[in-house]
């Protein structure tokens, strides 16, 4: 980070590098620090569109309002062109008051994608079974199920 200090438009050199290599992808997902500095803002610059994640405790919506705060302001000076894809909900667990109560707070204020889904990370090994032929017929440990609640 300390190395961009030196650049002139800092904040678009991310941008001006993935136009040399986004025709070869569909797709590019840049992740960011849990901090809003200038690796953050370079990736905002860059980006078409972004998915705020937020993780399901009290302090977090406070940190929503900031990066809010930034995409617009990101939005108005740097790219006009970004659109905030939605928010995901990290370490959600519908047990809890206060998961049910951020997502509820997080569906009032926002007029965005409410996404809750679920990772498995370890499943339970299944039994092991020798009629396999195709190696792509077993689970895979790391799925995602999307929400039948996803909302716009």
């Amino acid at each position: 980070e300390i190395e961009l200090l030196e650049f002139e438009n800092k904040e678009s050199l991310l941008r001006a590098h993935l136009k040399e290599i986004q025709k070869f992808y569909d797709y590019i997902l840049i992740d960011c620090p849990p901090s809003l500095n200038i690796l953050t803002i370079n990736a905002l610059t860059a980006a078409d569109t972004v998915l705020i994640p937020i993780q399901c405790e009290y302090y977090a919506l406070e940190g929503l309002n900031q990066v809010l705060k930034t995409v617009n302001l990101i939005k108005k000076k740097l790219n006009p062109q970004l659109e905030t894809e939605g928010v995901v909900f990290t370490m959600y667990d519908a047990r809890t008051n206060l998961s049910l109560q951020v997502v509820e707070n997080v569906k009032e204020n926002l007029n965005t994608v409410i996404l809750l889904g679920k990772f498995i990370i370890n499943p339970p090994p299944e039994p092991y079974r020798t009629d396999h032929t195709n190696p792509c017929d077993r689970r895979s440990p790391d799925t995602v199920f999307p929400s039948p609640h996803a909302m716009r």
